[in-house]
Formats: structure tokens, C-alpha cells, sequence
């Protein structure tokens, strides 16, 4: 008997008491997800409450929106949210919280099922199928995700779904596979991945396979590809076109949040991106494992898809397969590079989501499909070559005694596993729940009700969906207004101090943070601080509080009052210790600030965001005992250090021939509007020259940095 026998491009069909034995480990995993949260009230994830905002606004028609009535796309899920919105909607009653965590967790259990479908579609081996949906049942990352709230499990679901419509014969109706994909694409944008693989594969397909009839192939399959696409646009074709209308974008601001967050990706050459792609595929491997599985499991897991893979390729080399099999089994080897996608194009921060490796989970789905499949077929192989009963019946028992004390040992590590996954999602639940809901009662309940808020490192989630105030979020996830200053920091500026600017475009009043990021400054005042005692002594430590801060962004800037707090000195060169160099102090009750000089440049630096029509003015005067000459002069530059550049904005020539000492001797006023609304330093310089100099001070008399009326 051929070793190949087994591999068939046909999809087992299962008996009915199969369909109810599935229901076993799909109980395990409803199991593990309520064991996981019981008596825990709550989402342990920040993002999660993003849908939950967007839920209860669409269900209290305030339209697709974090701010009612303000549309925006905050959500990387638009079917998730939307089939929340009509539960909501249907059942009042029931919390937006519930309706997140449910679906999340009833997406995990499908995911289970059709998992096991597709195997014994794909083998027609029962015990394999059911051993594919335990594994996936107690997998860490998976079941963790479930009672999230996220619509991580949704996405899986719906690829897996995709798998099981597209692996039925070439007879079923393509019109529905293509709304499967959509519903993919829906689910997650990166879903759009899947249904070019399959179109690319389809349409490649006569080119392997039947290279002298391409072109009658491709007239053939002519009508299946337009009903395909058909079914496709029938749903992505509507919701790209209300983002394009609503944001000019053609992905939602998620997308473009965290691609511009903290990230040089706009700035690299295609070429760049392609090669961060390419490295971002083993990347995601070494986080599987770290985050995932026990290495022999991981091994074990990658042995067999490999297998799996030969298997195909043989199988495909040996007899033409149906192409939409064929299709559909490329797909699903195409997870396999699927991280390519989040060095490439959807890079975010942290790289695959974080969260047990939230963005890229399909390929641990995938690992464990693909790997009982190349068992199912290893099994295969060696009972053909092993004709003789008895000695197959020995190997196999070899084997399963062999695999047993592996088992034992999985569930008891997995056993011990899940106790500190608990307290994990405990903690998570509790930050959430505790701290940041505090954050966000406080605001309702002690801000102005017009009060703007922007939510920095505290996420905007829980913040947001209970403050009951007009937000903004630092990551840009519901105001693309915030994107050219995100640009800004991809280009080399601090990423707070263009926040700051971002928050005076706005006018921003309040702003929150994970202390100390965003420490106090001439910009900010605390408030207050929240805290969650239950976290103290914990690994959520860093997270027990929260500083809700109020932005000030003056105007006018009085550099003398400001200097003890604010500024600095800078020398240009070195000079010999001077004790004393600046002098706070009044000449004819005037306010000056006294700078000793010498040859070398002497700055003063003061850094502030600037004011709307920034203009710097002041008046010049010295103090010394020694008579001037011709050739004794100060020199004065005034210079601003926007983002590391320096640009010389005002250089001029005084003499102190004749000067009057403490008087002011040259009044100006610097047109600074090329920095207006910037957050930048100013240097004020001088220096002096000539022979009567030495310890002469230069007064800076009535110093204001303010917008021109």
C-alpha cells in the first residue's frame, strides 16, 4: 500500500455522535475560561473597554463613536462591535462589560469546534480531531484571551470558519466563502491577508497544475472567482467606504495609532519594511515559545506542521488536487509566515500585541492543526509500511506508553500554570477595575463637566468609558488629529514634549498618567493621585496609581520670575570656575537677570511651549566700574533648540562705549512666530569683547516671552 494513501483533497463528512463528542473539549475550555474569572468582575485587558464604550454609545444611538455623537474608529473590530451594539441593544438589561466578555468566550468555544471539524474534515481521524480540540482547550494563550473581552478569539473564530466553508467540495456556494473572508477581514484588518492568499493561489492554480489549458482554466473558473469577490464586497466593500468617508483613511485610526506611536515606520523605504518583515517571522516564533508552550511541545509542534507540509507537497506531485483544496490548504500554510504582516505593515507597540502574543495567536491555532494533521499522517505512513498486525499493534503501544508520562507531566505544569494565570488575570482585572476606574469617577464626579481630558500611558479604555468627559488619547486611537505630532517624535522629538504641544493645539485641561511619566513642569500641576492599596508588594506595583494632572499653557512667560525653577546655564567653551555667574536682582527696580561674561558665549536657556504669536522682548543693560572704549562691545544671540536644531533668530552688535551703567541702553522685540505653539528652548547669549571687559555683567532688564497683541 502507497505511504500516500492516506492524503485526500476530499473533507470528511462526520457521523452525528461525532458532532456531540466534540462538545467534550469545547466543555474544557468553558471550563478553563470560567474557572479563570470566576467571582472576578471585569475585562483584565484596558483595550477591551474601548468596545465597551463603543457598544453602549451605538446602543444608545450616539453613533459609531468613543465620544458620543463623534464618529471615529477606535476599534480594530468593526464586526465584533457592531454584533455587540445589536446585543445590546436586544438585551438592555445586560451590561456592555458581559456582552464583550461573552462573546469573546463563545468565540473560543466555536473556535474549538471548528477546529476539530477541519481536522477530521481534513483526516478523517476522530481520536486526532478530539485530541486537536483538548490541546487548543488548555493551550495558555488562548484560553487566557477567551473571558478578555477582546476580539482576539472572534478573529480566530471566523478564520476557522473561513477554513471550513472553503475545505467543503468545489460544489458549495463560493458566494459564501466570500463573505466568510469578509467577515475575517472584519474581524481583523489583517484578515485581508487570507482571502489575497486564497484569490492568488486560485488564480495561480491552472499554472502548477494544468499549464496547457491555463487560459480555458482561468475562463472556467471566471464565474466562481466573481461570485467569490462577490460575496466579499458585499460587507467590506460598505465598511470601507463609511471609514474612508468618516476619517479619510482607508484602515481604521488603529491602524495608524500605533504605526505612528513611538515608531519610525513611516520614514523607512519599502525595502526597509520588507526586511523588518522577513525578521519579524522568527521574532514571533521565540515569543511563541517564551509566552506559549514548553519547548518540547513547541518543537514537537513545528516537526509535525513541517511533516504536514511534505505530506501536501507530495500528495500535490503524486495527483492534481481540486483547486479550491488546494487554495484553502495554502492558506492555511500561509499562517505559518502570517507575523510577516507585523513587521511589514501593521507594526504596532508592543510587537504582536503583547498579552500572550494577542495579534498573532492564529499561528499557535495553526501549530497545533497542522501538527496533529502530520501525526494523523505519520501514524498513517508507518501502519502501511508495518503490515504485519501484531507488530503494529506493539509499536503503537510502544508509543502510547512512551507518550503517557508526557501528558502527565504537561497537565501538571499546565495545572500549576493556571494558578499564577490567575492571579495574573486577577491583577490585570483589578488595575482595570480598581485604580483606573477610580481615575475615571473621580473625573465624572470632580471635573468640569467641559472639561477635555487626554488619557496618556493609562490607556484610554477604562479612563474614557466612565469619565464621562470629552477625550483624546496619546496613542491616537480615536483622534487622527494627533498623528503629525506622533510623525514628530518619529522623527527624532521627545515624545512628551510633543504631547504637549498636541494638548495646547487642543486645549487640553486635564491629563492622566502612570506616575512618573509626565512628572510636574511648568506646564503641569497634580491634581491628584489615585491608588490601589491590594496592588502594593505585587508585580503590578508600577501600576497602583494614577495622576490626574492639569495642563497649563501660559501666554506670556515672565523669564525672570520663572529662572530659579527653570532655566539653566550653558557655556560654549570652556571657561575658568566663576562663583556667581547669574544674578537674580533689580537695577533702578527693574528686574534683571545678570549674567557675568566673558570672551566665550554664555547662554541662558529656558524651555516652554511657546505662545500662540510668540514674540521676545526685553532691554539690554550693564553694569561695570570700568570706562569703555571704542573697541569694547557685547555681543547678543538669541537662538531656539526646536527638536536638537538650533536656528539663530536674532545676532547683534552693542557698543558700551557711552553706555550709562544699570540703564537700558537697547530695547527689541524678536518675532519668534516660526515657533508658535512649539515646545522649544530659548538661548539667550552674550558675550563680550575688548580690553575693558573683564568682569563686566550684561543685564537682562524685564525678560518676557509672550504672544503679541
Amino acid at each position: 500500500m502507497n505511504e500516500l494513501s492516506s492524503y485526500s483533497d476530499t473533507y470528511n463528512k462526520p457521523s452525528r455522535w461525532m458532532l456531540f463528542a466534540w462538545c467534550f473539549p469545547v466543555l474544557c475550555g468553558l471550563i478553563a475560561a470560567m474557572l479563570l474569572k470566576h467571582n472576578i468582575y471585569g475585562l483584565p485587558i484596558d483595550d477591551a473597554y474601548i468596545y465597551v464604550k463603543y457598544i453602549q454609545n451605538i446602543a444608545d444611538g450616539n453613533g459609531y463613536s468613543f465620544n458620543p455623537n463623534e464618529t471615529s474608529f477606535g476599534v480594530t473590530s468593526f464586526a465584533f462591535t457592531i454584533i455587540g451594539a445589536m446585543v445590546k441593544a436586544a438585551i438592555p438589561w445586560l451590561s456592555a462589560v458581559s456582552i464583550c466578555q461573552w462573546m469573546s468566550i463563545l468565540s473560543f468555544l466555536i473556535l474549538l469546534w471548528l477546529a476539530q471539524r477541519i481536522v477530521y474534515g481534513l483526516t478523517g481521524n476522530f481520536t486526532i480531531s478530539l485530541a486537536v480540540g483538548a490541546a487548543l482547550a488548555f493551550c495558555r494563550p488562548i484560553y487566557f484571551t477567551a473571558p478578555s473581552g477582546l476580539e482576539t478569539t472572534f478573529f480566530l473564530m471566523a478564520t476557522a470558519l473561513t477554513l471550513h466553508i472553503g475545505l467543503k467540495s468545489a460544489s458549495s456556494n463560493f458566494l459564501l466563502l466570500g463573505v466568510s473572508c469578509s467577515l475575517c477581514y472584519l474581524a481583523r484588518p489583517e484578515g485581508l491577508f487570507f482571502t489575497l492568499i486564497f484569490l492568488g493561489s486560485y488564480v495561480g492554480y491552472p499554472l502548477l497544475f494544468e499549464s496547457e489549458n491555463v487560459l480555458k482554466v482561468w475562463k472556467r473558473s471566471l464565474t466562481s472567482i466573481l461570485t467569490f469577490m462577490a460575496g466579499f464586497m458585499l460587507f467590506a466593500v460598505p465598511y470601507v467606504s463609511f471609514v474612508k468617508w468618516h476619517s479619510g483613511r482607508w484602515m481604521p485610526m488603529t491602524y495608524y495609532g500605533k504605526l505612528l506611536n513611538r515608531s519610525t515606520f513611516t520614514l523607512e523605504p519599502w525595502y526597509g519594511k520588507i526586511k523588518a518583515g522577513v525578521f519579524a517571522i522568527p521574532e514571533a516564533y521565540k515569543q511563541t515559545l517564551v509566552q506559549d508552550i514548553t519547548p518540547f511541545t513547541f518543537g514537537l509542534l513545528t516537526l509535525l506542521s513541517v511533516i504536514s507540509f511534505a505530506f501536501f507537497l507530495l500528495a500535490c506531485g503524486r495527483k492534481t488536487p481540486n483547486a479550491r483544496w488546494f487554495s484553502m490548504r495554502v492558506v492555511m500554510f500561509s499562517v505559518f509566515v502570517f507575523p510577516f504582516l507585523y513587521g511589514a505593515a501593521f507594526r504596532a507597540s508592543p510587537m504582536f500585541g503583547g498579552y500572550f502574543v494577542r495579534y498573532i495567536q492564529i499561528l499557535i491555532v495553526m501549530m497545533h492543526i497542522e501538527g496533529l494533521i502530520g501525526l494523523h499522517h505519520l501514524f498513517k505512513t508507518f501502519a502501511n509500511i508495518m503490515q504485519q498486525e501484531s507488530r503494529r499493534r506493539n509499536i503503537i503501544l510502544s508509543c502510547s506508553i512512551l507518550f503517557f508520562p508526557y501528558v502527565i507531566f504537561i497537565g501538571y505544569s499546565d495545572y500549576k500554570r493556571f494558578n499564577r494565570d490567575k492571579d495574573f488575570y486577577s491583577g490585570h482585572v483589578t488595575i482595570n477595575e480598581g485604580v483606573r476606574k477610580k481615575a475615571a469617577q473621580w473625573i465624572d464626579q470632580n471635573l468640569e463637566p467641559g472639561a477635555r481630558i487626554l488619557t496618556s500611558n493609562t490607556g484610554l479604555g477604562v479612563v474614557g468609558a466612565y469619565a464621562n468627559r470629552f477625550i483624546r488619547d496619546e496613542a491616537g486611537l480615536i483622534n487622527s488629529d494627533i498623528y503629525p505630532f506622533l510623525r514628530g517624535f518619529s522623527e527624532g522629538f521627545n515624545h512628551w514634549h510633543k504631547m504637549m504641544e498636541y494638548m495646547k493645539h487642543l486645549n487640553i485641561d486635564y491629563y492622566t498618567t502612570f506616575p512618573p511619566y509626565g512628572g510636574e513642569t511648568r506646564h503641569t500641576e497634580t491634581v491628584i493621585e489615585l491608588e490601589e492599596p491590594s496592588l502594593k508588594g505585587t508585580n503590578f506595583e508600577r501600576l497602583m496609581r494614577i495622576r490626574i494632572s492639569k495642563f497649563i499653557a501660559p501666554e506670556e512667560y515672565n523669564l525672570w520670575e520663572d529662572y530659579k525653577d527653570e532655566a539653566d546655564l550653558v557655556d560654549r567653551a570652556e571657561q575658568p570656575d566663576v562663583d556667581d555667574r547669574v544674578r537674580l536682582t533689580k537695577w533702578n527696580q527693574q528686574p534683571v537677570i545678570a549674567v557675568r561674561t566673558g570672551a566665550d558665549l554664555l547662554d541662558i536657556r529656558q524651555r516652554m511651549i511657546f505662545p500662540s504669536k510668540a514674540h521676545f522682548s526685553t532691554a539690554l543693560a550693564f553694569d561695570s566700574q570700568n570706562e569703555f572704549g571704542l573697541e569694547d562691545k557685547v555681543i547678543v544671540e538669541i537662538k531656539v533648540n526646536y527638536g536638537g536644531k538650533l536656528t539663530p533668530v536674532f545676532t547683534k552688535e552693542f557698543p558700551l562705549q557711552g553706555c550709562q551703567r544699570r540703564q537700558p541702553t537697547a530695547e527689541f522685540d524678536v518675532d519668534l512666530a516660526e515657533f508658535n505653539n512649539k515646545f522649544a528652548f530659548l538661548l539667550l547669549g552674550v558675550r563680550a569683547v575688548g580690553p575693558n571687559t573683564q568682569g563686566l555683567w550684561v543685564g537682562w532688564m524685564n525678560p518676557k516671552l509672550q504672544s503679541a497683541k
